[in-house]
């Protein structure tokens, strides 16, 4: 490109800087290794020059005050499919529900145009997924016209992720920053199901409930009060029920007091209900004595209902291989005389049955059972007439 005097001559001893752009840009960037470029003898002379979108443009050559200069007219072609861009990146959105906004990814040449003649196969892909899946209506989807436009796509757990777009050949793309809320709350899930134990001991291994949306996620936000039940015996904890902090409903002091195998069940008002894993409750170690009921009765007869002792664990299950020694005493004797046809008893597969008991005077009494290194056993309360 010279600079010309009016006659149309190159004007040798110029060097004045000369700047292109294209006179018709349509969106068009046009780059060139320099520009503006400084004439020499007159002449500027520009080096790898490029326009990025197809189409027919002009160029125009300007300096200062000289007249400018309008190329011929030229044509740029889509080339070569070399990458893949996303034209739309997905919308924000909550766990397991589709996008808002579904992506659509482009296949494109180098200078980011369309190429419409491209099928390619495009796959999609959390970047860092941490757990978490991506779920669309199909995947990978093959371009139209070198479009592919996914449908039906959504995230199933909680956070920040980012999207690639991947297809054999082209550099691939990745989607702008989306977050994936939990969503709303809809049932519990036992995140730690109770350990096995022995009557009336705490779990080792306590109950742990989330409150969870549809998809899974913890709801953070729920302080939603669990209760804990079983069938067939009694579950006691410290607390019950037990409301949740940031979603997560922490049981302590869990205790079953019967022997046998059960799931725990837990619920909250407006959620489903959760079933724990199988536990199984066994004898525990010689802990306590347990009695029958006494009826009452006449000085110096018989009792009608002669007292039964069970050597116990801490759940009140009897110990069936326990032959302790078990002694009786009124608990309030006032001048009473307690006697037997034997007192002391050893049980029998855990049981200390007493025979021919009565008391010499009357009032109201309670009898206590006792035997070496357990707790003691008090009768309910009965009267001597």
């Amino acid at each position: 490109m010279g600079t010309l005097d009016a006659g149309g001559n190159t004007v040798t001893g110029s060097s004045t800087p000369v700047t292109l752009s294209i006179t018709t840009p349509a969106g068009a960037t046009l780059l060139c290794a320099v520009n503006p470029v400084t004439a020499g003898s007159g002449v500027a002379s520009f080096a790898g020059c490029a326009i990025d979108k197809a189409g027919t443009y002009t160029l125009t050559a300007t300096s200062g005050a000289l007249t400018a200069a309008v190329s011929n007219s030229f044509t740029i072609t889509v080339g070569s499919a070399t990458k893949l861009a996303f034209t739309t990146s997905p919308s924000s959105s909550t766990a397991g529900t589709a996008f808002g906004t579904q992506p659509v990814v482009s296949v494109q040449d180098a200078g980011g145009n369309t190429v419409t003649g491209s099928a390619a196969s495009v796959t999609l892909t959390i970047t860092a997924a941490g757990g978490a899946t991506l779920t669309c209506s199909a995947n990978p989807v093959n371009a139209s016209s070198g479009v592919a436009t996914f449908a039906g796509c959504n995230i199933d757990k909680a956070g920040t992720y980012t999207l690639t777009a991947a297809s054999s050949g082209l550099t691939s793309a990745t989607s702008t920053s989306l977050t994936i809320t939990p969503g709303a709350a809809t049932k519990l899930v036992f995140t730690t199901s109770p350990s096995n134990s022995t009557g009336g001991i705490a779990f080792g291994t306590q109950p742990v409930l989330t409150v969870q949306a549809a998809a899974g996620n913890t709801v953070t936000s729920s302080t939603a009060p669990v209760t804990l039940s079983i069938s067939g015996a009694a579950l006691t904890c410290t607390a019950n029920p037990s409301s949740a902090s940031s979603g997560v409903s922490t049981f302590a002091g869990c205790n079953i007091d019967k022997a046998g195998t059960y799931t725990l069940t837990a619920a909250s008002s407006g959620l489903t209900s959760a079933v724990s894993s199988s536990v199984t409750i066994t004898v525990g170690s010689a802990a306590k004595l347990g009695t029958t009921s006494l009826s009452n009765g006449v000085i110096n007869t018989n009792f009608g209902t002669q007292p039964v002792v069970a050597v116990q664990d801490a759940g009140g299950n009897t110990m069936s291989t326990s032959s302790v020694a078990v002694t009786l005493t009124i608990t309030t004797p006032a001048g009473a005389t307690l006697t037997c046809s034997s007192n002391q008893r050893n049980a029998s597969s855990g049981v200390a049955s007493f025979y021919s008991c009565k008391i010499n005077t009357a009032g109201s009494y309670t009898l206590t059972a006792t035997a070496s290194g357990l707790t003691n056993a008090v009768s309910n309360n009965f009267t001597i007439s």
